[in-house]
C-alpha cells in the first residue's frame, strides 16, 4: 500500500467511504458491482440504469435502494475508494 493509500484508509471514516461509493455507484469503476447487485435482485443493468425484465427502469424506490446498497457494500469491500485509479 502506498503512502497515499495508507493516509486515505486511516483518515476516511467508514460512513464517508460509503457516501463516496454511493456517489460513484453509476461510474465505470462501480459498474460490475451495480450489475451484480441488480442481478441478485432479479434486475439487470442497461444503459447505466437498473431495469426490470421488460427493460424499463426500476420504479420502486425501495427496491432500487436495496440494489444500490448491496452494490455499495460490495464495492467498499472489494475495491476500497483509496485504491480506485
Amino acid at each position: 500500500m502506498t503512502d497515499y493509500e495508507t493516509f486515505m484508509k486511516e483518515s476516511l471514516p467508514p460512513n464517508e467511504h460509503q457516501e463516496l461509493w454511493e456517489y460513484f455507484i453509476y461510474t465505470d469503476d462501480a459498474r460490475a458491482f451495480l450489475k451484480a447487485a441488480a442481478t441478485q435482485y432479479g434486475y439487470d443493468l442497461s444503459e447505466g440504469k437498473v431495469v426490470d425484465e421488460t427493460g424499463k427502469g426500476v420504479q420502486d424506490k425501495k427496491e432500487l435502494e436495496l440494489v444500490i446498497r448491496k452494490a455499495v457494500q460490495q464495492a467498499m469491500s472489494e475495491k476500497p475508494i483509496w485504491r480506485v485509479q
